[in-house]
């Protein structure tokens, strides 16, 4: 029996529309808990609370990386991030 599939050949991985939704909302909220995060970090005067927000920043803007990653992967148009006029 002569088989047709190339065994090199790597099939691709589909998601569906609900995973689709859940990576697209997962960015949203990420880039829209960042916005809200520095606006705050920008006023508050407590030294030691900027150093605490600044790691969850850092940390959420990784995860923003990695998700960022995963729709690129799958083909999936994110939004823009919102810019400041």
């Amino acid at each position: 029996m002569i088989s047709l599939k190339n065994p090199r050949q790597v099939e691709a991985v589909k998601l569906d529309v609900h995973e689709a939704d859940t990576l697209w909302r997962a960015y949203t909220d990420r880039n829209i808990s960042i916005d809200h995060m520095t606006r705050l970090k920008n006023s508050i005067h407590d030294n030691d609370f900027s150093v605490y927000l600044a790691k969850i920043l850092e940390d959420l803007k990784k995860e923003c990386t990695t998700i960022e990653k995963l729709m690129q992967k799958f083909s999936i148009v994110g939004p823009e991030p919102a810019v400041e006029s």
